[in-house]
């Protein structure tokens, strides 16, 4: 993945497919639903 890409999901500016979430969610080893919780 880009960081380009990667910056835009931080950034709230693009929404990643439910594929993405879960490799990055694997690669930071949280859930998926961590990455999405609002905070």
């Amino acid at each position: 993945m880009m960081r380009s890409n990667i910056s835009r999901i931080e950034a709230a500016k693009h929404r990643p497919a439910l594929e993405t979430l879960e490799k990055i969610a694997q690669a930071l080893d949280v859930s998926v639903a961590d990455l999405v919780a609002r905070r």
